[in-house]
Order: C-alpha cells, then sequence, then structure tokens
C-alpha cells in the first residue's frame, strides 16, 4: 500500500497569507529582520560634507589634506548573506486536532521568512524534507523567486511520510551548503536529534529552531501518559510528544542554537517579532 498524498494547506490559507505579506510588506517586522540579521560587512559608499552630528572617526583626512575642507566616509551595508529555509513536512506536521493545524502555522512561518529575506535581499535558498530533501530551490536573491516558490507550494502534493529519519537532513545540509550560511529549521522536531551530525552542522553555520507545537496534541498526549489501565501499558512504554519535544530543545541549546517555539494559541507573527527584537537587543 503506497503512501497517503496530501498539499500542504487549502487555496484559501495561501490567499490569507500572500495578504498578511502584503500588510506587513511596509511595516516592522521587515526593518525587525533586517537588524536581527546584519549583513557580514560595510561597503565603502561615498564621501559627502561634514556636518556637527558627523563622529570624527568617519572623517577623510586625505581629502582633508588635499582640498581643505571637512568631508565623512558613509558605508552601506553589505548584506551578503546566506540564509537557507528548512520546513519539514513529515507526517507527524499533519496531524490535524484542532485548528491552527501544525502544517499551517510552520508554513506561514517559513514564507515569512522567505518573504523578509528575499525582500531585503539576503541570498536564499528554500527548502521541504522529511526523511531526505524532497524539494530543493537553490539560492535566489531577486524578489520575484518568492512569488516562483509561493505558487509552487500552493500547488504542492507531498507523501505523508514518517518523522523517524528526519535527523539526517543535518547532515544532507552540510554537504549541500558550500559557504556559511544561516539555517532556519521550521519543523515540530518530534525526531531523534543525532548530537555528532547536529555539532557538525553548527560548527560551519548557525542555526535557528524554529519549533511548532500543538498543545492540543500534547494535552492528549499528557492524559494517555496519566492512565494506569493496562489497555494503554504499550502507549505508556513510549517517549510522549511532550518529552520528545523538550530533550530536543534541550540538546538544541546545548549548541548555543536559537529556538523559537511558536505555539497554536499564540500569534507566529508576533512571537517571531518578538525573537527578531531580543536579537537585535544582543547584537
Amino acid at each position: 500500500m503506497g503512501n497517503m498524498k496530501t498539499k500542504l494547506a487549502e487555496d484559501l490559507f495561501f490567499n490569507q497569507q500572500l495578504l498578511q505579506l502584503y500588510m506587513i510588506s511596509n511595516k516592522t517586522f521587515i526593518g525587525d529582520y533586517k537588524t536581527a540579521f546584519k549583513g557580514i560587512g560595510l561597503d565603502f559608499y561615498q564621501n559627502r560634507l561634514y556636518s556637527q552630528d558627523d563622529s570624527i572617526r568617519q572623517i577623510n583626512w586625505y581629502l582633508f589634506a588635499k582640498l581643505r575642507e571637512l568631508y565623512v566616509k558613509e558605508y552601506i551595508e553589505d548584506r551578503n548573506r546566506y540564509n537557507v529555509i528548512c520546513l519539514d513536512i513529515s507526517k507527524s506536521m499533519f496531524i490535524k486536532i484542532k485548528k491552527p493545524y501544525k502544517m499551517e502555522q510552520a508554513l506561514g512561518v517559513a514564507l515569512l521568512l522567505l518573504y523578509s529575506s528575499l525582500k531585503v535581499g539576503d541570498n536564499t535558498c528554500f527548502l521541504l524534507f522529511s526523511d531526505d530533501v524532497k524539494l530543493f530551490f537553490p539560492f535566489k536573491k531577486n524578489f520575484n523567486t518568492f512569488f516562483q516558490i509561493f505558487s509552487c507550494l500552493k500547488n504542492l502534493t507531498v507523501d505523508l511520510e514518517a518523522s523517524f529519519e528526519c535527523h539526517k537532513i543535518f547532515e544532507k545540509l552540510f554537504n549541500i551548503l558550500k559557504k556559511r550560511a544561516h539555517i532556519f529549521l521550521v519543523s515540530d522536531f518530534i525526531f531523534r536529534l543525532d548530537e555528532k551530525l547536529l555539532q557538525s552542522l553548527t560548527q560551519k553555520h548557525s542555526l535557528t529552531a524554529i519549533t511548532i507545537i500543538d498543545d492540543e496534541e500534547r494535552r492528549i498526549d499528557s492524559l494517555l501518559k496519566n492512565r494506569s489501565s493496562f489497555e494503554y501499558s504499550s502507549l505508556l512504554k513510549q517517549e510522549t510528544y511532550y518529552e520528545t519535544y523538550y530533550k530536543n530543545s534541550s540538546i538544541l541549546k546545548k549548541y548555543n542554537i536559537d529556538v523559537v517555539p511558536i505555539s497554536s494559541i499564540n500569534n507566529p507573527l508576533s512571537t517571531l517579532q518578538n525573537f527578531l527584537r531580543s536579537k537585535r537587543t544582543v547584537n
């Protein structure tokens, strides 16, 4: 019997996401993203006349000696950043108990990051994974790339495959990425984390783990765990959703990886914005 197939989300969901992205495109989220994830350096832009608000450290003394007027050097940020947005499409992401579903939350976050990254001109690639990389969009920085990926995702049908081998994504990323990149991994992290692979990846790249939490799934899981009936004895031996999530969160933090929990009862946009602002403060 073959694997079941499903769409990532309904057309209405995609239409709502596009509307939301248009609404935030000229607001503070893009600015928070740009400030939190700075470029790798500065490029010289121009010399301009000195004003009293300028620092003397910006003065171009060579031009002063030549022209006997004070000029300051202006620089612009070099945003030659490489971002990788990874979306988990394994079977556990499609469990539907109560809206909003995990896949919808995750997809909304991934689209928001993709939109923001391309909007500020970062080199961006996007991939879907389960037991392997299922779909890969190579690095682009043209903003029109967003609409190409969006259209593909809207019409995409995927196989529902178990999450057990999802940890292999760390090995795949290590082999795929040749330049240092920032990886945004969007998943419920209900799979075994291979610490050796994780450590190898974080030595070369930086990683932000965006963990999708279904509060209703966790509540039901906890109820089953607390039942003492013999009927549930096989379930009681299994590691629960709650236990797996917190174990993996601890492992991620052990390697100084930013962990951003997105709960089904919270607004993903607000949660991400709070994270970006906290990161901006640290930076």
